[in-house]
């Protein structure tokens, strides 16, 4: 029927055929991130986004409404890490709530997470500086995202999106924003039908370089294995007990490390970490890295030559100084070394590892659990957190997945005490240090796993940067539970005494005594649990794992408890 119009008249029916066929800009943001696997998505409500929540939800998206920007991003972060995948992405509104996303940015760029952000933008807010809430915010993320850039056509929504789900998992994880116009918003576009691929082919190991770290791990006697939370997107656990298991290398793993082998594993040094490497004479890297978390590389010997397993190349090599560089998937490369290693044992040239080193480790272990066992002993009013959590660690169920948001003190107890069994088991401050994303990230790890106990332990200044998403967990009904160390404060009151003495009349690290965190839980729909004395803790958290929503349980702990006189892993 079309052809026997006159070419203008046809050209017409069918861009009005086209445009009842096209979608919004809204709707081809939703069926592009679904295509693209994206289950969840995080965020704040807002001009110009507000419809595109409404299209995510149509779409079948689970629709998170955050309490705050930061919020979300913590929340979304912690859901990929626990699905390991990209399966959740955070949507904001214009201007300061997309100024709100910089420290969640930056602790994924910092911590190999990865995250796409999407941004809404004021119509003309670019090419108008006058416009209201006028932010160039691509060229403001530059330093803490893997890639950014502005979308200003709704033809162009689908194929960006795309294009930032795909890199924001490529080579090493990172986060990638999105600046999104509300010009882009409420065109229509056609939708894309194909389905989402990644294309991407694991690079084999350079066989000179592999050959060769094979050679420093057969000759060495003393050799030390370093795991850190890279693994997480490598699925290389198995070879990891291969390693360790028929080879007899002991490691070490960093805070979010642990648990890829288990803390209880005979060959698990983690807690005399420095010991294990003051002699040894080959260190294996596999998703860690040499920053503060391992000091630098200042616990071994400076001619001990390293071997580092890192999909980011980049940052594999900053180890090139010191060995060798393998820029490749930690499951590729483990395999390539396991098998490099079990060949040449079945040649006959075996490995010849020193087994006094590790009768001489199982004595400094025991002699520092000794060491926790007299802290955890020692009896104060209020407990200190030693005291306290040595009685939730025997209760800790073995899969559960625990969140460090704390200070140093507390955090030393807390790793000390509370084990990690199973993968994907720990979440703390992480690469760059920040705290306040413990609530956030229970929310985020609970959904990503529903079936795992998710259980968030927060020092009282930490949870204040996020306390009201325990309104979220209310009103999305996540069953996890948050932990307060109410310790009055910063360090609690030795910290204000170390700053300001005793004397001075301001309480600045130091907060009122005895804040009812349990009853802001209680106020806000949830159930709220004071602790006050350890044994108490025995009771309290049984009711919390029993119970099918969100809880907080407030611990008073003793805010003159100090440093210990130890630093475990140190």
């Amino acid at each position: 029927m079309l052809n026997k119009l006159d070419p203008a008249r046809r050209a017409l029916l069918l861009r009005r055929q086209q445009a009842v066929r096209a979608f919004s800009g809204h709707q081809l943001v939703a069926n592009s991130l679904s295509a693209c696997g994206i289950t969840h998505v995080y965020g704040t409500t807002g001009s110009p986004v507000d419809q595109t929540f409404a299209a995510c939800a149509s779409k079948g998206l689970r629709v998170m409404g955050m309490r705050s920007q930061q919020g979300a991003m913590f929340a979304a972060l912690a859901h990929n890490y626990v699905a390991g995948s990209l399966k959740a992405a955070v949507i904001v509104s214009a201007g300061p709530a997309v100024t709100n996303c910089t420290t969640g940015l930056s602790v994924a760029l910092e911590n190999g997470w990865p995250l796409v952000v999407i941004g809404g933008r004021q119509a003309s807010s670019l090419t108008d500086p006058r416009v209201f809430q006028a932010l160039d915010a691509a060229s403001l993320f530059t330093p803490i995202t893997r890639d950014r850039t502005q979308v200003a056509e709704t033809e162009k929504i689908d194929s960006t999106i795309r294009w930032a789900c795909a890199r924001t998992m490529e080579v090493s994880p990172g986060p990638v924003y999105l600046d999104l116009s509300q010009e882009a918003l409420e065109g229509r576009a056609a939708a894309n039908t194909s389905p989402f691929e990644i294309n991407s082919h694991p690079a084999e190991p350079v066989a000179s370089d592999l050959q060769a770290a094979i050679t420093i791990l057969a000759q060495a006697r003393r050799p030390a294995l370093l795991i850190g939370k890279g693994l997480r997107w490598s699925g290389a656990e198995a070879l990891l007990d291969q390693l360790t298991g028929a080879l007899g290398i002991p490691f070490a793993a960093s805070h979010m490390g642990r648990g890829y082998l288990p803390d209880s594993h005979a060959l698990n040094f983690t807690s005399v970490r420095a010991a294990m490497l003051s002699n040894a004479d080959a260190v294996l890297l596999v998703g860690a890295r040499l920053d503060w978390t391992f000091r630098f590389g200042s616990e071994f010997p400076a001619s001990t030559p390293v071997i580092s397993i890192n999909i980011d190349l980049v940052e594999a090599a900053k180890t090139a100084n010191r060995g060798i560089a393998l820029g490749v998937d930690a499951r590729v490369g483990l395999q390539a070394i396991v098998d490099g290693l079990l060949e040449m044992a079945d040649s006959g040239s075996p490995t010849n590892y020193d087994s006094l080193r590790l009768k001489d480790l199982d004595i400094a272990r025991s002699e520092e659990e000794k060491t926790v066992q007299r802290l955890s002993q020692q009896e104060s009013t209020p407990a200190s957190p030693y005291h306290w959590m040595a009685r939730l660690g025997k209760l800790l169920p073995v899969n559960a997945i625990t969140i460090f948001d704390h200070g140093n003190t507390s955090l030393r107890a807390s790793q000390a005490l509370l084990a990690a069994e199973t993968p994907v088991s720990r979440l703390t401050p992480g690469s760059n240090g920040c705290i306040g994303g413990g609530i956030p990230y229970a929310i985020g790890a609970k959904l990503a796993n529903p079936e795992r106990p998710v259980i968030s332990v927060c020092g009282d200044f930490a949870a204040g940067l996020s306390l009201i998403e325990l309104e979220t967990m209310v009103r999305h009904r996540i069953p996890a539970i948050i932990i307060i160390i109410n310790n009055s404060g910063i360090g609690g009151a030795v910290r204000q005494n170390a700053v300001f003495g005793r004397d001075y009349p301001e309480h600045v690290c130091q907060f009122q005594d005895g804040v009812r965190y349990d009853k802001i839980m209680e106020a806000l729909g949830g159930t709220g649990i004071r602790v006050t004395r350890s044994e108490q803790i025995d009771d309290a958290f049984q009711k919390a794992l029993d119970s099918h929503g969100p809880v907080l349980i407030d611990v008073i702990t003793d805010p003159e408890f100090g440093e210990p006189p130890y630093s475990p892993g140190k």
